[in-house]
């Protein structure tokens, strides 16, 4: 089978000498003789990400003899679309957003896993029961199913500082939300500004703080009332979405608060209000966003200054949620050297092997930390293993014009707008369409 646009997997990153690696998960493999077969993927990791992958993938290759081919795609759903549509599905899929994966499943184009697959998840992740349920889809014929596993997770549940910064200015790391709000008012007290933020991002310009709220509603309400709320439960306008947007609003639209002040943040670019942390003097001391943005400060700063610690949830909690987002490998046109792949991916040697590269997080409990390569991924691992429980982004398991709204009427209430006229009419929006469905 052909993937337009794919690599043939070679280079191998690491010397199997290299002791740090649980070489003996690959023993295994060596007893199948795959040589002459192929197995393709499709995936959305380029560029670095996709050269540390294939690493990975090369020592499949090394013991199987297997051909593996990896073809990138930045636009994946319509690579995917197209790759249906022509009957040149890859062997495996590994799609990056889960309202996508369960869209794939209800149209009968992804293989259950299995119980093999589901107790190798069962076993080795941190909650992995939530693991499990992300990643169980109904059929076509309403039958739910385990479609795959959750590779290389990014947190979202993440402020970031200046180490030094800290430590120059005798500021503790929050361990309750509480907390976390008196050294927002201590800092803005000393006539500096706690928090930088960015929420300019093209089309979707809001996002950002949609994450935000997410996180509020789970720390205010728990797991439940999100979940209704995410599903259309529970009204967009209900007090407990209300009560996360007024909690988000007293850090954004406070101008002793934010660098810039409140209506500067919907101008600034997301992936540019991280830099305030590291200038001289310092713009800002804290910022929230998600795992990725570490990687817009390389060359600026060392990476041993750049520190984050988990959003905490209220002192009277002893729940961690975390959002996340993670690609999901999903099999969809099977072969035996494809099961194959899929059990090595499985492997904590696999997820060792890019662990070490960088660029890669995972809740597994049996992932030692010292092979990731700097401190704010470690930090990052342990708040993965340590939390109580997952959930995905909110907004972007809503329909398209409610998740568009939410942003909107976010960027409205940051520069003054009332709440009260917000949310009712996102949920207007959301009865429209469900009424429109029914017709």
């Amino acid at each position: 089978m052909a993937l337009l646009g794919a690599t043939l997997v070679l280079a191998q990153p690491y010397s199997l000498q290299d002791e740090r690696f649980s070489w003996d998960q690959l023993e295994p493999f060596r007893g199948f003789d795959f040589r002459g077969q192929q197995v393709t993927l499709l995936g959305p990791w380029t560029e670095e990400e996709q050269a540390q992958f294939e690493g990975l993938l090369s020592y499949f290759t090394l013991a199987t003899g297997a051909k593996v081919w990896y073809g990138a795609s930045e636009t994946y759903e319509a690579s995917i679309r197209k790759a249906a549509e022509t009957g040149n599905l890859p062997n495996i899929a590994i799609i990056p957003q889960p309202s996508l994966a369960k869209d794939l499943a209800a149209e009968d184009l992804l293989i259950p896993l299995g119980d093999k697959n589901k107790n190798a998840v069962l076993a080795n992740y941190n909650q992995a029961e939530d693991w499990v349920e992300l990643a169980s889809f109904a059929n076509g014929a309403g039958q739910k199913a385990f479609y795959g596993f959750y590779f290389n997770i990014e947190p979202e549940s993440l402020v970031w500082y200046s180490k030094q910064a800290f430590v120059r200015e005798g500021y503790q790391i929050p361990e309750s939300l509480e907390a976390l709000f008196a050294l927002s008012e201590q800092i803005a007290a000393e006539g500096k500004h706690p928090w930088c933020s960015g929420f300019a991002a093209g089309d979707n310009t809001g996002w950002p703080a949609s994450n935000w709220v997410e996180d509020f509603v789970l720390r205010q309400s728990g797991l439940e009332v999100y979940d209704a709320w995410v599903n259309h439960q529970l009204p967009f306008s209900d007090p407990h979405i209300d009560r996360a947007i007024e909690l988000f609003g007293r850090i954004v639209r406070d101008d002793q608060f934010v660098s810039g002040g409140a209506v500067g943040q919907s101008n600034l670019h997301f992936n540019k209000a991280i830099a305030g942390l590291f200038t001289s003097p310092p713009s800002c001391y804290l910022t929230y966003q998600a795992s990725f943005i570490a990687e817009e400060l390389k060359d600026q700063t060392a990476s041993s200054d750049l520190g984050v610690f988990y959003l905490p949830n209220f002192a009277s909690s002893q729940e961690r949620p975390v959002l996340v987002s993670a690609p999901l490998v999903t099999l969809t046109t099977e072969s035996e050297a494809a099961w194959a792949l899929i059990a090595y991916l499985q492997t904590g040697l696999a997820s060792e092997l890019w662990a070490a590269q960088g660029h890669f997080l995972s809740p597994r409990s049996d992932l030692r930390l010292e092979l990731y390569p700097t401190s704010y991924y470690v930090q990052q691992a342990q708040i993965l293993t340590s939390a109580t429980s997952f959930r995905f982004d909110g907004s972007e398991q809503m329909p398209g014009p409610v998740r568009g709204a939410f942003y909107g009427a976010l960027m409205d209430y940051v520069n003054g707008a009332e709440l009260g006229v917000l949310t009712p009419g996102i949920e207007a929006i959301w009865q429209g369409l469900e009424q429109q469905a029914t017709e």
